[in-house]
C-alpha cells in the first residue's frame, strides 16, 4: 500500500517547452527555466528532504515525427534538492525542444 511520504508523488509537471516555455499544470514547481535548445530546469516550491529522490520524465512532440525523447539531465553532479534537470533529445541525441514534457516526482 502507498503509506509514507516518500512513496507519493512529491511533485509533477507538465509543460510546453517550445518557443516561450510555459507551465500547463503542476504541483510542488515554482518554476521552469529554459537553459538553451532542449534544456530545461524544473525548480521545487517546496525542496525535498534529500536528493534521493527519482524523477521520471516523458514527452512528445505533436507536430515532430524525428522520433524524439525527453529524459532527465544527466548532471555531473548530484540531483539538487531545490531543482532537477531535463534534457530533450531526437534520435542522435540532438537536443530540440519538445512541445509536451511531462514529469513526476517520487521522493521524501
Amino acid at each position: 500500500s502507498a503509506t509514507g511520504e516518500e512513496k507519493v508523488c512529491q511533485a509533477w509537471i507538465n509543460f510546453n517547452g517550445e518557443s516561450t516555455i510555459s507551465i500547463r499544470d503542476s504541483h510542488n514547481v515554482s518554476s521552469i527555466t529554459d537553459n538553451g535548445t532542449g534544456k530545461y530546469l524544473v525548480t521545487f516550491s517546496t525542496a525535498m528532504s534529500n536528493t534521493n529522490y527519482a524523477p521520471v520524465v516523458s514527452g512528445h512532440d505533436l507536430t515532430d515525427d524525428s522520433g524524439g525523447s525527453t529524459k532527465p539531465a544527466n548532471r555531473r553532479t548530484a540531483l539538487a534538492t531545490t531543482d532537477f534537470g531535463i534534457r530533450s533529445t531526437s534520435n542522435g541525441d540532438t537536443f530540440y525542444d519538445s512541445g509536451y514534457i511531462f514529469a513526476v516526482v517520487f521522493g521524501a
